[in-house]
């Protein structure tokens, strides 16, 4: 409901005229005598996905068009449409790409960590609790969606400096949410950093 709502009162409003002044619509002269007008071609918007934070349209190509052409004309499209970011992503399906607009920052605020012993002593589950790997919640993605840690796997954090790669790396306790038998197993968490700046930890 929402997403129509915003596809009517937003996008489609101003779809036509900025897909002109970006140079993302073909514009064809054609000649009737005495007057030149233009036949033109716009790109489609196929869905919308809206959430608290962003709204993402899922646009059909034009034949000759790629995804860096749109990429090309983000700053524009963000300025044209009032949005605070602009991103393109090619979509799985060749001819369509996924036009995303951040109204709200997601990581504005600061991200309360999960607290892991708020169910108390985990080693008195059962070995019948069923593993589930997905289930850490060590942060907030862009997206706004929650940045699960899965288990069994290496995660690589990169960033420049003041990024806060090491509040990441001292989330070495998520490690004990992953599973109630984690801990009376005694299989510890191990963190390896290595920082090109200064020392390699």
């Amino acid at each position: 409901m929402i997403g129509r709502l915003r596809l009517g009162l937003v996008y489609r409003r101003r779809w036509r005229p900025v897909m002109v002044y970006t140079e993302l619509a073909i514009r064809e002269p054609t000649s009737t005598g005495d007057r030149v007008a233009f036949a033109e071609t716009f790109p489609r918007i196929r869905r919308i996905r809206c959430t608290r934070w962003a709204d993402r349209l899922r646009v059909e190509l034009l034949y000759g068009q790629t995804p860096q052409q749109w990429a090309e004309q983000a700053e524009a499209l963000r300025q044209a449409f009032r949005a605070r970011g602009c991103r393109v992503r090619a979509d799985r399906r060749v001819g369509f790409i996924w036009v995303e607009f951040t109204r709200r920052d997601p990581l504005a605020r600061p991200v309360t960590p999960t607290d892991l012993d708020a169910d108390g002593d985990r080693s008195d589950h059962g070995d019948s609790d069923p593993m589930d790997l997905d289930a850490v919640t060590v942060g907030r993605r862009e997206d706004g969606y929650p940045w699960l840690l899965q288990g069994l796997l290496h995660v690589g954090v990169l960033g420049g400096s003041v990024l806060g790669r090491t509040r990441v790396r001292g989330r070495d306790d998520a490690a004990w949410g992953l599973d109630p038998r984690v801990r009376p197993a005694g299989i510890e968490p191990a963190t390896w950093c290595l920082e090109g700046t200064r020392s390699i930890r």
